[in-house]
């Protein structure tokens, strides 16, 4: 594990392979990082909030669907990162 908490990316790049796509991504420490996408775009609906006694539907929540982790290639903490994405 890394002792700094913070990092960013450098630099992204991105190839198209067969089956899906080669991303790159470079940090500016080295880290072990993990892709995460989801096939539907967050949605958004409105919570009742209590205030002053009255209830309300003001409160906003957005909900994330199901999640899809792709891990680095490369073992270990590493500044160079490639994840392979094979698609849906």
């Amino acid at each position: 594990m890394s002792p700094f908490n913070r990092w960013y990316i450098l630099w992204i790049g991105q190839a198209l392979i067969e089956g899906g796509w080669e991303i790159r991504v470079m940090t500016d420490v080295a880290v072990h990082l993990q892709l995460l996408w989801r096939k539907d775009p967050p949605w958004k609906h409105k919570k009742v909030v209590i205030d002053r006694g009255i209830a309300m539907w003001e409160d906003a929540r957005f909900c994330m669907g199901k999640r899809f982790i792709v891990y680095q290639e490369e073992a270990g903490d590493t500044r160079n990162h490639t994840f392979i994405w094979t698609g849906w």
